[in-house]
């Protein structure tokens, strides 16, 4: 059975007819995102809903209303970076991705289908920055990317999704201070506390 997504064509049409609402735009997209997410979610058969839906409202404003990285392009040295650490909340990550137009159709009809994607962040897909699912190594590679920003030349900034439950990880506490010793100021840590 396909999932019936609601696609571009639609999400083009509910953007439209916003324009100039800034809120209410934003509350379509997310519910957009989150019908998006649980058909993926239910066509594939298995995936993280509670960890996946808790974050979408702070993906979705991040991406809609924070970052440059659409502006910039995925591509660009220049472009802000979001990466969640705990990564099993990736099907939210993906339908946002797909409401913006990086991600196709057919592509989030996929998920953990064989070349469809995965059920768990790869750099291989458009739009992901970061190989993740390994609780407690998102700041760490955050406060990485950070620094090399700033050190190469390069705009932009880096937010990492950390969830509650990783936070127990001491890894999480050496890499913030290694980056408050180091100075790095383009790091933004947003903990998902969804219990």
């Amino acid at each position: 059975m396909i999932p019936q997504f609601i696609g571009h064509t639609e999400i083009d049409r509910l953007l439209a007819a916003t324009a100039g609402q800034p809120k209410a735009q934003l509350e379509i997209l997310t519910d957009i995102c989150r019908a998006n997410t649980l058909a993926a979610i239910k066509s594939a058969g298995s995936g993280h809903i509670g960890s996946s839906l808790s974050a979408l409202d702070i993906v979705a404003t991040l991406y809609y209303r924070v970052m440059n990285t659409i502006e910039a392009g995925i591509e660009s040295p220049h472009r802000d970076v979001f990466f969640s650490s705990k990564g099993h909340d990736v099907p939210g990550l993906y339908s946002v991705l797909h409401s913006l137009g990086v991600l196709a159709d057919a592509k989030l009809a996929k998920l953990r289908r064989k070349g469809g994607l995965d059920g768990h962040p790869d750099v291989s897909t458009p739009g992901i920055e970061m190989n993740s699912g390994s609780l407690g190594m998102g700041i760490s590679k955050a406060k990485g990317v950070a620094w090399s920003k700033e050190h190469g030349g390069h705009d932009g900034n880096v937010f990492v999704l950390t969830g509650d439950g990783e936070l127990q990880e001491g890894q999480n506490y050496e890499a913030l201070q290694l980056a408050a010793h180091l100075g790095v100021g383009r790091l933004n840590v947003i903990v998902d506390h969804n219990k």
